[in-house]
């Protein structure tokens, strides 16, 4: 069993949405070759509040803007799976089942896939592709190819864009970018990300976008055994091939 819990708060302007939701997931061993078929569900709930107290108005007969404040909870649904094996997976996920009218929200469709592709013992290579899906909108995507170095650094592009193109929208903006990360120990590890968005209507005063994170795994005590083991095999091995 795994499980986590999420929080997000969103304020612009007078409209605040804040989310929480828990997601809970049961994983199974299919074969003792490492496959493995994950699926999970999320519960969650969501806020929405309008708070037009802090807008001035230029015209105040505008019936446009003739609301009182008001706020709506709104409880969701969502489901997801992942079938893993040692070089490859794939998933499919839906994390907000239940459309909403009131809070402007459809459906949303995820499907993600990736393999890892080792060339030797120090470098792997690891391609991935996120599609999303969502109604009365193209399909986006983004693809990403890391190259590991002793599963220690990893280095790699990024490119986000969308499968329908058209010279008339002109505020279509195709992503490039480039992703690195360290591993310092076995649970600690930085990242950075930098992208920046192509294309006519943001070619000026677009900078880029720069990410940082930082991760901490907790791992229990069979985790830590298992990699000592894995470890001390491979040593073995190395021993005895020379």
């Amino acid at each position: 069993m795994g499980w986590g819990l999420n929080f997000l708060q969103d304020k612009i302007g007078p409209l605040e949405q804040t989310t929480a939701s828990w997601d809970i997931s049961y994983h199974l061993v299919l074969n003792r070759d490492a496959h493995v078929l994950a699926i999970g569900l999320k519960l969650s709930a969501q806020n929405f509040s309008f708070n037009q107290d802090i807008l001035t108005f230029q015209d105040s007969g505008d019936s446009f803007f003739d609301v009182s404040n008001y706020g709506q909870f709104k409880p969701n649904i969502g489901f997801g799976f992942k079938y893993q094996r040692r070089d490859f997976f794939l998933s499919l996920s839906i994390p907000f089942m239940l459309d909403s009218s009131e809070f402007k929200t459809v459906r949303h469709y995820y499907f993600n896939t990736g393999a890892q592709v080792k060339f030797n013992e120090l470098w792997t290579a690891q391609p991935n592709i996120l599609l999303r899906q969502v109604q009365n909108s193209p399909t986006s995507f983004d693809f990403n190819f890391l190259v590991y170095y002793q599963d220690r650094f990893w280095l790699g592009p990024s490119w986000r864009g969308r499968f329908l193109y058209s010279p008339k929208i002109e505020s279509y903006a195709p992503a490039i970018g480039i992703i690195g990360g360290l591993n310092i120990n076995p649970n600690l590890s930085v990242g950075y990300n930098y992208s920046r968005l192509r294309g006519k209507f943001f070619s000026n005063g677009n900078t880029g976008t720069h990410e940082f994170y930082l991760k901490y795994a907790f791992k229990t005590k069979e985790e830590n055994q298992e990699k000592e083991i894995g470890t001390e095999n491979k040593v073995n091995t190395k021993v005895q091939r020379q």
